[in-house]
């Protein structure tokens, strides 16, 4: 009784210590008012830092709280943010007043309308700096070397593309200027609308996390590369629902290009398509998916008269018989 009661203070003093390890190295929060779309990304060298790192709310804001990280910081952040007129450097002083831990906290914020904030306290291991602007703030600590902040900065402002690529660039250019002084581990990318959403599904564009990898940047663009044919997939869902069946197709063409190795992405665009009486469009899509993964052709009798992909009888034959 007595060593388990001792192993069970320790496990709890191991829990509670590894709360205050510096959890994060270098992370980006932003808005995009054009793409209408705010967003995060983080590289470290430690398990999970997705988990704990970037939080966002459509309509409110989104935050990065890391080095000996207060998880607490990105929800209490964000209602104030959601309730307060205040802005977010008055915000997050407030916060940090009551934490008697500031001087080893690091935390970035962006409002919803582009009002942004980074801190660093002077006790987080160096090299640790941070920089905001307008719609963005950045702060990296524990880097190889000085400049990181300024280094991911010139990437996000220069790179072209989504949201998403450029909080992505920035990862890369703290990492070609040494990155973490450890190593590397995880990385992780939140996205979310701009404005407020109305359901569940539509409240994050991107969630993608890298948990334990050698290469978590390399891993992290390849899931980007996927989450973005499903972008494509579900766009030409919505297309071909509203008749416009070329966009669809060229979306569905879109997504199979971007995630070749998945032919269900096709599958499901193809369905929709004959449920709408398109078989003659949708036939050399299910040509390729059937090449692709013939078990899928199995799925097709599952779905005649499936009150959500209600296939018609005639139809089912005939893709059955390709």
């Amino acid at each position: 009784m007595k060593i388990a009661k001792i192993f069970t203070s320790l496990l709890v003093l191991g829990l509670l210590f590894a709360q205050d390890r510096p959890v994060s190295t270098y992370s980006i929060v932003a808005i995009d008012k054009e793409s209408g779309e705010m967003g995060g990304a983080v590289q470290s060298h430690w398990f999970s830092v997705g988990s704990l790192v970037l939080w966002a709310e459509p309509g409110v804001g989104i935050v990065a709280t890391q080095s000996f990280v207060r998880p607490e910081y990105g929800p209490e952040i964000l209602k104030l943010f959601g309730t307060s007129s205040a802005s977010p450097k008055f915000i997050l002083e407030s916060l940090l007043k009551k934490d008697s831990e500031q001087n080893v906290r690091q935390v970035g914020a962006v409002n919803v309308v582009g009002e942004s904030v980074s801190f660093t306290g002077k006790d987080c291991v160096s090299y640790a700096s941070s920089i905001e602007g307008d719609g963005y703030a950045i702060q990296a600590n524990i880097m190889a070397n000085p400049g990181v902040p300024e280094a991911m900065e010139k990437a996000y402002l220069s790179t072209k593309g989504s949201l998403a690529e450029r909080l992505y660039a920035a990862l890369v250019a703290a990492e070609n200027l040494g990155g973490d002084l450890r190593g590397k581990q995880s990385a992780a990318m939140l996205v979310v609308p701009l404005k407020k959403v109305d359901n569940l599904l539509s409240s994050k564009i991107y969630d993608i996390r890298v948990d334990d990898s050698p290469n978590p940047l390399e891993d992290l663009n390849r899931l980007m590369r996927i989450q973005k044919a499903y972008i494509f997939a579900n766009e030409g869902d919505i297309l071909s629902a509203e008749n416009r069946l070329d966009e669809a197709l060229d979306a569905y063409n879109q997504a199979s290009e971007l995630y070749p190795e998945n032919v269900e992405l096709l599958f499901w665009g193809a369905v929709i398509l004959c449920t709408d009486g398109k078989f003659d469009i949708a036939k050399p899509m299910f040509e390729k998916i059937f090449q692709g993964n013939p078990d899928l052709k199995q799925m097709i009798p599952r779905l005649e008269n499936h009150p959500m992909f209600p296939l018609q009888s005639e139809t089912v034959q005939k893709i059955l018989a390709l």
